[in-house]
């Protein structure tokens, strides 16, 4: 649990602070590798656990990752304006 956390924690680095929204949409699929082991622990160990932390799975699959690529596509990289 505590990797999720961390993991979350950086993804919000890397999006927010550094505002790269290219690897804030990587990061976010990467993201769902920790959580899925997360998810398949909890069920193997405690299933009102997994019910809840179900609940989050869905959410990150249906809103936070074409959430991420959606702000990613409609955001693209800004490039200097060539000096004089």
């Amino acid at each position: 649990m505590i990797i999720v956390m961390l993991y979350n924690e950086l993804w919000n680095i890397v999006l927010f602070r550094w505002h790269n929204t290219f690897a804030g949409f990587l990061g976010v699929l990467a993201f769902l590798i920790p959580l899925a082991i997360l998810q398949i622990t909890l069920i193997l160990v405690d299933s009102v656990s997994a019910w809840l932390v179900f609940v989050y799975v869905l959410w990150a699959i249906g809103y936070d990752i074409p959430w991420a690529y959606k702000l990613w596509r409609l955001n693209p990289p800004q490039t200097q304006p060539a000096s004089m």
